[in-house]
């Protein structure tokens, strides 16, 4: 997220502007969602669990609400939802 950050996970897009991450340990999961609660450049929408996160960066990126549903997502995944950001 920056020129000079080091990425915390193995990233892999999977749709335009949804991504999934996957984290070696809690410890930089917890990092990654704190720096997207951070932001103040639009909405983010994931679902994360143990060791992954599933981030839709749609509506910071466009500034429209996104076109997919990733919510359905927690459920499958064993996983938490959240809409994250400003």
């Amino acid at each position: 997220m920056g020129d000079g950050v080091r990425l915390t996970s193995a990233q892999k897009l999977c749709f335009e502007n949804v991504q999934i991450d996957l984290y070696t340990d809690q410890k930089a999961l917890q990092e990654s969602y704190q720096i997207l609660s951070d932001t103040n450049q639009g909405k983010v929408h994931l679902v994360h669990g143990k060791n992954r996160m599933v981030v839709d960066f749609s509506q910071m990126a466009t500034g429209q609400p996104p076109t997919r549903s990733i919510e359905r997502l927690a459920t499958e995944l064993n996983g938490e939802y959240a809409i994250v950001g400003v």
